[in-house]
């Protein structure tokens, strides 16, 4: 069988009605690997998000700020890693673990502040 020609790990998002669709989780990751794969201990992907959420009701808050609906969209006041808001991420000591970070920001630059 012949392995992909560019492998590697992808972030995949909408392009439609964007803010709204990443506020409300509409993301993945699709990993390509090819024939040779490095045998690692573990191969943990962490998938880093913000959201917009009101904290008092737990649903979810405007993507977009009413009071300039031209601006790009705000960092979110929860913060979580692969869906998890305090989560226990185990590496083994003294092995190869490959770790894949992926920060997923509604925000627009995929950043932190």
């Amino acid at each position: 069988m012949a392995s992909a020609p560019t492998t590697g790990t992808y972030f995949f998002h909408t392009h439609c009605n964007e803010s709204e669709q990443m506020g409300r989780g509409l993301a993945g990751v699709l990993i390509v690997d090819g024939d040779t794969v490095q045998p690692y201990a573990v191969d943990e992907t962490i998938f880093l998000r913000d959201w917009l959420v009101d904290m008092e009701t737990g649903s979810f808050r405007n993507f977009v700020p009413s009071a300039a609906p031209i601006a790009p969209a705000t960092f979110g006041n929860l913060r979580s890693a692969n869906g998890a808001v305090e989560p226990e991420i185990r590496m083994p000591a003294s092995a190869d673990c490959r770790i894949r970070l992926i920060t997923a920001s509604h925000a627009g630059d995929g950043g932190s502040r």
